[in-house]
């Protein structure tokens, strides 16, 4: 009886063990993912080019991105003027691990850049292959400041893609 409770006791140990450090290793994908978000948003805001997109993305999202979708983000980059200020991101990563398949992480994360006449909302989900973060999907929404109060082209509200 006295091995069986050591037996048990141990595996308690083993398994906590194992999720504290799955805690810490999400913790520093967290850090990791937000440093490649504002990186990735003070690039592209800098260029408006969406080979940069491209670039640092899945070959999936590569093969299904059409040029519509960034022809808005593009297209919007006149309007906006320089940026000004990086207001951050909000997300979250998730872990994952499999005992046969191995372990793995994705992060969604929306972030908050002002420009000279608006603010551009741009939202990320990564995967993280290789060592490395990539863009798995993106979006981007702008709204200007103009004399009329928040619009996009002389239309109120939101420009979406």
């Amino acid at each position: 009886m006295r091995r069986l409770l050591l037996i048990a006791i141990g595996l308690v140990l083993l398994f906590g063990a194992a999720v504290a450090a799955l805690g810490f290793q999400a913790h520093a994908l967290d850090k990791e993912s937000q440093a490649f978000v504002a990186n990735e948003v003070a690039v592209i805001s800098a260029n408006w080019d969406r080979s940069l997109i491209i670039a640092h993305a899945t070959p999936q999202y590569r093969a299904q991105l059409r040029t519509e979708r960034t022809s808005v983000m593009e297209e919007a980059s006149s309007e906006l003027g320089p940026p000004q200020e990086y207001l951050g991101a909000t997300g979250a990563v998730s872990v994952w691990s499999l005992a046969m398949l191995g372990h793995g992480a994705s992060a969604s994360f929306t972030a908050q850049e002002r420009f000279l006449n608006g603010i551009a909302t741009m939202q990320f989900s990564l995967v993280k292959r290789d060592g490395q973060w990539m863009i798995d999907d993106f979006d981007f929404r702008a709204l200007t400041f103009d004399r009329l109060g928040p619009g996009m082209f002389g239309r109120p509200g939101v420009v979406e893609r």
